[in-house]
């Protein structure tokens, strides 16, 4: 099993068992109002088994791991990074975390985990991630981690069809300083 360490937390490979973690950020309107694919067509259980085979295959295109507290253990929230191309390297990412647990650092601290790892060990050339406007805590991770503003543009949202600001954040391997 894939896992990352840091001062506070273990990211680990997803495991079925995390079915509850998903089941609870699935309910948290703070949650999904930022991660609507929570609510998708097959909702978060195939999300979560999907992800689970994607981690396993050879080789590996994606990354995505529970947020769980080192002291407890207990899954906190997730972080999933991949590519469509092995080599260009050109990784993006994303991540949620329970309500309980955010302006604590935490999401900081997994993300910059993860950026790390994605430079120095899968050589990414450039590590992305994207966030609505509105969403100050997302973008301010993703400042935190390193990322830069990249790119500021409207997108219509199906559902409701109101226009959403969106930002993305970007890092290349020109730029990366360990």
């Amino acid at each position: 099993m894939f896992k990352l360490e840091t001062k506070r937390l273990v990211l680990r490979d997803l495991e079925i068992d995390d079915l509850q973690l998903f089941y609870d950020m699935s309910i948290e309107e703070k949650i999904t109002n930022y991660q609507r694919w929570f609510l998708g067509k097959n909702g978060y259980e195939q999300w979560v088994e999907d992800s689970i085979n994607h981690n396993k295959r050879k080789p590996r295109f994606a990354y995505d791991l529970a947020i769980t507290l080192k002291n407890s253990g207990k899954a906190i929230g997730w972080i999933g990074w991949g590519t469509d191309d092995l080599e260009k390297c050109e990784y993006d990412f994303g991540y949620s975390l329970l309500p309980e647990y955010w302006s604590k650092g935490i999401m900081t601290e997994a993300l910059s985990c993860g950026v790390d790892y994605m430079f120095n060990k899968l050589n990414a050339s450039t590590v992305s991630g994207e966030c609505v406007d509105d969403n100050i805590g997302s973008a301010r991770v993703m400042e935190k981690a390193g990322l830069l503003l990249i790119k500021e543009w409207d997108e219509i949202n199906l559902e409701t069809e109101k226009i959403r600001k969106r930002r993305k954040y970007s890092k290349s391997s020109d730029f990366y300083v360990t």
